[in-house]
């Protein structure tokens, strides 16, 4: 009897990459070679230059008012423990515990005696920020809608008037 044997393929020679790694072609963050064409071509901006059809209207900001006789009733709103530290439209530092408003149109460090009308009580406050809302006449630090009763009903009728 013959010897039963077991031949083994000669395996070939591993491939070895010799580009240098400055040869090699640069990624994206996402591990894609750049140049490669995207699924999605990117979505053209449509301006009234390009599309004369579509108009763009400005913002109009309210002008500042003549705040001799000043008088308003609406919503007040409180701004939020997360705005303290932020720069106001006057320039000066929200704080939190200040008795400070923000206005849509009165000047800057104008002040103003707001009243709250479910409570009746009122406090004086100093207007430094400029308020955009369309529902809220003022907008009054933490400290100033706690004394007025606002922090646990939130948004109530007011009264703001300017005081001299």
């Amino acid at each position: 009897m013959g010897s039963v044997g077991c031949t083994v393929a000669p395996t070939p020679p591993p491939v070895i990459n010799t580009q240098v790694p400055s040869q090699f072609p640069p990624t994206t963050s996402k591990g894609q070679p750049q140049g490669i064409a995207l699924t999605r071509a990117p979505r053209e901006r449509i301006s009234p230059r390009t599309n004369p059809t579509v108009r763009y209207a400005p913002k109009k900001r309210p002008s500042p008012i003549d705040s001799r006789n000043y008088m308003a009733r609406g919503v007040a709103t409180w701004y939020g423990v997360k705005a303290h530290g932020i720069k106001t439209a006057s320039g000066q530092i929200y704080d939190l515990y200040g008795m400070t408003a923000a206005h849509a149109s009165l000047p800057l460090n104008t002040r103003v005696r707001v009243k709250n009308l479910k409570t009746g009580r009122s406090m004086t406050v100093t207007i430094n920020d400029r308020l955009y809302s369309h529902t809220a006449i003022i907008k009054l630090s933490y400290w100033a809608a706690r004394h007025l009763g606002l922090t646990k009903r939130p948004s109530q009728k007011v009264e703001v008037r300017v005081v001299r």
